[in-house]
């Protein structure tokens, strides 16, 4: 074991590295230096960024207090540019920005770059009324992360005014009580910033 520790350390050894973009190496060679079995080096351009999440909340009177960016500990939306970019650009801006294809004039949601009806790729975005109605409802008593702090709250399916449909989680309802929610009911969207880049849009009961 000795004598293999003492042949690394010869200077003149290329460090393995520089195959995965080792920030300290060069394709010239270098004194290696010789880490414990246990510890491996892996390269952040190999393996991208990491991202790290907050701790979860445990505090199950959280969902009473004003939320702030801090507070937000729930999946936070990775959008795309290239499918979605318009549609949490203006989520930013506190507006709905929905796609339609201009061939058939139907408006749909999820976006896509081809049109589900028609299967046009000729397709607009447009800033949407924001307004709907409960087309059904459950209510959640179990979730997993920080959900589970909200719990029971109501998810809902929410028929756009300008056509199709989009899911939610419903504001202005309690879901101790889901006899008072009745589908139908009219709807507005609002949003809500969970960090600089990202906000959510929800659903609440007008």
């Amino acid at each position: 074991m000795t004598a293999e520790v003492d042949r690394l350390m010869r200077p003149g050894i290329p460090c393995a590295a520089v195959a995965t973009g080792c920030a300290n190496c060069s394709s010239v060679a270098h004194d290696v230096q010789v880490t414990p079995p246990t510890t491996r080096h892996v390269s952040q351009s190999v393996m991208g960024p990491v991202k790290r999440t907050r701790p979860l909340s445990r505090d199950r009177g959280s969902k009473e207090r004003e939320r702030t960016l801090a507070d937000y500990n729930k999946p936070i939306p990775d959008p795309d540019p290239y499918t979605t970019g318009p549609f949490w650009e203006g989520a930013k801006a506190g507006k709905l920005v929905l796609p339609r294809c201009t061939d058939c004039n139907r408006t749909h949601f999820y976006p896509r770059n081809i049109c589900p009806f028609c299967y046009s790729m000729n397709i607009e975005w447009y800033e949407a009324s924001g307004e709907g109605w409960i087309q059904t409802f459950a209510v959640q008593h179990r979730a997993m992360g920080g959900w589970a702090d909200e719990t029971p709250f109501v998810t809902a399916f929410i028929d756009l005014k300008e056509g199709d449909r989009m899911f939610t989680v419903l504001r202005g309802v309690d879901g101790n009580k889901p006899e008072d929610i009745k589908c139908g009911t009219p709807v507005k969207v609002e949003f809500e910033k969970v960090n600089d880049d990202v906000s959510i849009p929800f659903w609440r009961v007008v």
